[in-house]
């Protein structure tokens, strides 16, 4: 209905044959059915109000050339028509009214618009040879793919969509045109996008190119990937013996591609393999062989992506394989040794969202049995806790009061994010709530603070160790656009129990130097000689490795333990509102 008071609905009757033409304009989608319906039940009658439409241009037009269409005796006629048009459009229409009326004339159709000024025109041909696979279609699609201009990515899709059924015929009537052509740049992106047996040696050669740039050889290597040849295996390993500019790059790609039964069928094979595989360590194409030729005997260099590597999605994937082999053993030896705290929080982080059971396992062992740091427990804690199978052993430890009181604060508030109701809704009643004054977090959410008084609060508390909205001290967390990662009810148990999930990176440690002086901070950096920390004030400091004599991880956070229960409850409440307020605006997507 109109939102507009003088809308008046008009009086179209398509029952009649004037009526049926207005109605063919219609947005509404009954009456422009009827007036379709009349106009198509008048067969060759219908011509004259067609023509009509015809001369009115646009969707006027369009709309008489598909119900011509419809005219048995006519739809050849209405097809041409369309095929004619000055307007590219209307010749894109015309090879969709060919390819809808059936693919017997469709060959003879497109021969019309093979060299097409228009290339989306052209595209559009290129599309409906695709279901054909005949001699004639795949010289149309050859003459079509000769017009490909290099760089245009459409047009090279629509190639390739229209090759998809018959890439063999269709690249073969291409190659035969081209000749030794097809090393223009236009015609390696046709190797590159079609799926043909033949390409492959050809995108082969491509890559052996020693002036090759190494922005087209992952893109190259991608192709191969899709592509099926009786000797790409072959080639793959021919591969590793290249005197290369890009030597390191393309063993790397070509490894992750090799099938495992081919590599395992010879001990040259597996030779050259094993080989190759150090220089490649670390990488994703290393990643990607491990798991492809299912190797077992690569855990210890596994475990040192995982503790040194410098990718985090890489150390992920590394943790994961090397727990699927068996390798728990060597993260529970690095979290018992006498590497630094930071080392092993790292390691600790990578574990993250991985419900690899090995992976529970261990830390639920190694939170049980308090062998280890306070930080590092607290840590695992966390861990543990990021993925429901963890959730579940978390929440029994709770009921089974298995968890140090120090530690039952950081495990509730992660069960309180859990997605299992019953962990959800029981958690926070392991929380002692015996102290005096102890603030109540679910009645706190359902109070209502005023955010112009929240940010006199947060200047007085806040700002002295965090930034929000180009304001404060950078120190702990960046606090702009905290109201779109935490919800209300976490930034009261952020504020109140500090120390029970500290942000990765943001973990206290105390350095202990040689001359007796101490350094508080979190670590920025670190290299093999010196360590860069952050302290209080956002002051940087470098110590020098040998002058330290000792390096703690800190039981608390760095954030003041007990801020909430020093300013009163008004204030938490405005202080709150205010911190929801702080978001930075996403970019519509």
């Amino acid at each position: 209905m109109s939102t507009d008071s003088d809308y008046k609905l008009a009086n179209i009757d398509p029952k009649t044959e004037e009526g049926a033409v207005k109605g063919l304009l219609s947005g509404n989608m009954d009456l422009f059915y009827q007036s379709w319906q009349k106009l198509h039940s008048m067969g060759e009658a219908a011509q004259p109000f067609l023509t009509e439409l015809r001369e009115k241009g646009g969707i006027a037009k369009a709309r008489a050339l598909w119900l011509g269409l419809h005219i048995p005796t006519k739809s050849n006629d209405f097809i041409e028509l369309a095929l004619m048009d000055e307007d590219p459009k209307f010749r894109m229409q015309g090879i969709r009214m060919a390819r809808f009326k059936g693919k017997e004339s469709l060959e003879k159709y497109l021969s019309l618009l093979e060299n097409d000024k228009s290339p989306q025109v052209r595209r559009e041909a290129a599309i409906a040879l695709r279901f054909i696979g005949t001699e004639a279609a795949a010289e149309l699609w050859a003459n079509l793919a000769v017009q490909h201009n290099t760089g245009d990515r459409w047009y090279l899709e629509a190639l390739g969509i229209g090759a998809d059924k018959f890439p063999e015929l269709y690249f073969k009537a291409w190659r035969n045109k081209v000749g030794e052509n097809w090393k223009s740049e236009a015609g390696k992106e046709i190797v590159w996008r079609i799926r043909a047996k033949e390409s492959v040696p050809m995108l082969v050669s491509l890559i052996k190119d020693q002036t090759v740039p190494p922005t087209k050889l992952a893109s190259y290597f991608r192709a191969l990937d899709f592509k099926d040849h009786p000797n790409k295996d072959n080639y793959l390993m021919e591969m590793l013996g290249w005197n290369h500019p890009l030597k390191s790059q393309i063993q790397a790609y070509a490894i992750a591609q090799m099938d495992a039964k081919f590599v395992y069928s010879s001990p040259k094979h597996i030779k050259m393999v094993k080989e190759v595989l150090p220089k490649i360590e670390g990488t994703p194409e290393w990643i990607m062989a491990i798991k492809n030729l299912e190797l077992k005997n690569q855990n210890e260099a596994l475990f040192r992506v995982l503790a040194n590597g410098s990718n985090t999605d890489i150390g992920k994937e590394a943790a994961n394989l090397l727990l699927n082999n068996n390798g728990a053993t060597l993260i529970d030896t690095f979290l018992h040794s006498q590497e630094p705290e930071s080392s092993k929080i790292a390691v600790l982080e990578r574990l993250n969202g991985i419900s690899n059971p090995a992976a529970v396992a261990l830390l639920k062992e190694n939170i049980g049995s308090q062998d280890l740091g306070h930080a590092l427990t607290r840590k695992m804690i966390e861990t543990l806790g990021n993925t429901g199978a963890g959730q579940e052993e978390l929440y029994q430890m709770l009921k089974e009061d298995r968890l140090a009181e120090d530690y039952k604060t950081t495990a509730v508030l992660k069960l309180m994010t859990s997605w299992n109701n019953e962990i959800r809704t029981n958690a926070p009643k392991f929380l002692s709530s015996q102290e005096d004054g102890a603030l109540d977090i679910s009645k706190l959410v359902e109070l209502k603070g005023n955010a112009s008084h929240g940010k006199e609060v947060y200047s007085t508390y806040c700002s002295s160790c965090h930034m929000a909205a180009g304001n404060g001290i950078e120190f702990g967390p960046e606090l702009s656009d905290i109201g779109n990662k935490l919800s209300k009810q976490f930034l009261y148990s952020n504020i109140i129990y500090p120390s029970a999930g500290i942000n990765f990176g943001f973990e206290g440690y105390s350095f202990r130097m040689n001359d007796s002086k101490t350094y508080t901070g979190y670590i920025l950096s670190r290299t093999e000689d010196e360590i860069t920390i952050k302290m209080m004030g956002g002051t940087q400091k470098t110590l020098e490795l040998k002058d330290i004599s000792e390096q703690e991880a800190l039981v608390q956070s760095l954030m003041t333990e007990g801020l909430a229960n020093i300013m009163p409850e008004e204030d938490l409440v405005d202080l709150v509102a205010y911190l929801e307020t702080l978001k930075v605006a996403r970019e519509e997507q």
